[in-house]
């Protein structure tokens, strides 16, 4: 695969995933991301997000932050890299659905 092809998949991933990178920590806090208001009786009272990223989707951070896996294997060409980030992936959604999205709808009432 070219550097340009690869430059031209990687181009809108890093581009997503950055602004999720951003949002998270402009509106939302790295505490939050880590998890804190699964713990911290304080963090539990704060609203859902809906700011930035979060206008468009719930979690912002499963649905576009770790898509950024992917850049490192687009734009080296590493089977290795891919295999991995496909791993990741399918992990984050596994926790997500089986662990993170049950607690947030008992957490936020949803």
């Amino acid at each position: 695969m070219s550097m340009g092809l690869r430059w031209a998949l990687a181009t809108p991933i890093f581009l997503v995933a950055g602004y999720a990178m951003f949002s998270v920590k402009h509106y939302f806090g790295f505490q939050r991301a880590a998890g804190i208001d699964h713990f911290d009786l304080a963090y539990r009272t704060k609203p859902m997000v809906r700011d930035g990223m979060f206008r468009w989707t719930k979690n912002a951070m499963y649905t576009f932050a770790i898509q950024a896996t992917w850049l490192f294997g687009i734009l080296t060409a590493s089977r290795l890299a891919m295999i991995a980030a496909c791993f990741q992936s399918v992990y984050v959604w596994v926790h997500y659905f089986g662990t993170e999205k049950p607690d947030m709808d008992y957490i936020y009432q949803r």
